[in-house]
């Protein structure tokens, strides 16, 4: 029924967010959104990308802040906003990034060649016609006559993309899988294939399939939402940068085809990629592996005090209890200790050397 109702939700969310993108653009860049594919003037432009971010902050961005309470979650905490970027996790991110582009880059060939069966013939027709409506979107989307332009389209394509996406289908859809099914691994999988699903491009649906169980397990094990965003911001980000800078160098054109046509250069880069990705998962693995292990933080005497240090501690998403080991008979004797798992406590620490502070 949550499920249900959540779908529901974000049909409509999709539905008010594209008509009100389309009004505004006709309100404020007077386009017309019947003939918006077919004109390159940069008022045209400037409307496509003000509705895309119009679009996508009101479906996934306002799906990903108010759907947590259907599961009795609050907003921030359930998305872990507050978990900052960690350098290792962002780094080793990157290296995922850099190993596994030559495989994606492959299977964008096999999906796009890719037939469906004779009596499919027209529903085939009908999916390559969208694609090139899709891709005529995104062309119009990465037209870059100046730097300005460069940079507009790094926050429109890049930024707002990998934020809203994340927020909606890994901060809160997997986790809401993961409370459904039990099985974070099944989680990830489901949500990869809506996410891929979503984007309404069947010739694109493995590659983006592949891209969506990484960012689910990246998800997962580093237990940040950010590293997931990194991940999906510098995938956009790459496409703009060959376009912009590296699409004009024959070099960079032959790796491109390269990558795209060579099976030994994508079976390495799989196997890095798996390499990588192993590594990885028993890195965090030993790193949460005494999650469950308590160790004590704070100490005082002072009940009330302790009650406001668990406070400011769950405040940074750290789950933290009190242990009070005061004498019954005597209660100036002994102390009362605030707790939190022993993955948390470095962060833990941090917080109250701010508090401190």
């Amino acid at each position: 029924m949550q499920f249900t109702f959540i779908m529901i939700c974000m049909g409509l969310l999709l539905v008010f967010s594209s008509l009100l993108a389309a009004w505004l653009s006709k309100s404020i860049f007077h386009v017309d959104f019947s003939t918006i594919l077919t004109s390159t003037t940069n008022n045209t432009i400037n409307a496509l990308r003000f509705s895309q971010v119009i679009t996508m902050l009101l479906t996934f961005g306002v799906a990903a802040f108010l759907f947590p309470t259907i599961v009795r979650e609050k907003a921030v905490s359930f998305l872990g906003i507050k978990k900052k970027p960690l350098l290792f996790d962002l780094f080793m991110a990157t290296l995922l990034f850099i190993a596994v582009l030559p495989a994606i880059e492959s299977l964008v060939r096999v999906n796009e060649a890719m037939k469906l069966p004779s009596y499919f013939h027209a529903v085939e027709a009908y999916m390559r016609s969208m694609e090139m409506k899709l891709a005529s979107q995104v062309d119009l989307l990465l037209t870059m006559n100046s730097f300005s332009d460069f940079l507009l389209v790094i926050g429109v394509v890049a930024l707002v993309p990998a934020l809203a996406e994340e927020f909606f289908f890994r901060g809160f859809l997997q986790q809401f899988f993961q409370k459904w099914v039990k099985s974070a691994h099944v989680a990830v999988i489901i949500t990869a294939f809506i996410f891929s699903t979503v984007h309404m491009q069947f010739f694109g649906f493995l590659p983006r399939f592949l891209l969506g169980l990484l960012l689910g397990y990246l998800f997962l094990y580093s237990q940040r939402i950010w590293t997931s965003v990194y991940f999906h911001f510098i995938n956009n980000l790459s496409n703009i940068l060959y376009l912009y800078i590296f699409k004009e160098y024959a070099f960079f054109n032959k790796a491109e085809h390269f990558m795209r046509e060579s099976n030994l250069i994508s079976i390495v880069s799989l196997g890095i990629a798996a390499a990588i990705f192993l590594f990885l998962a028993n890195y965090y693995s030993r790193k949460y592996k005494n999650r469950n292990s308590w160790i004590k933080v704070f100490s005082t005497s002072s009940l009330p005090e302790a009650e406001i240090i668990k406070g400011k501690l769950e405040s940074g998403e750290i789950n933290a209890v009190i242990v009070n080991k005061r004498d019954s008979v005597y209660p100036s004797h002994g102390t009362i200790e605030v707790m939190v798992n022993k993955a948390d406590e470095e962060l833990a620490k941090e917080i109250l050397a701010r508090n401190d502070e």
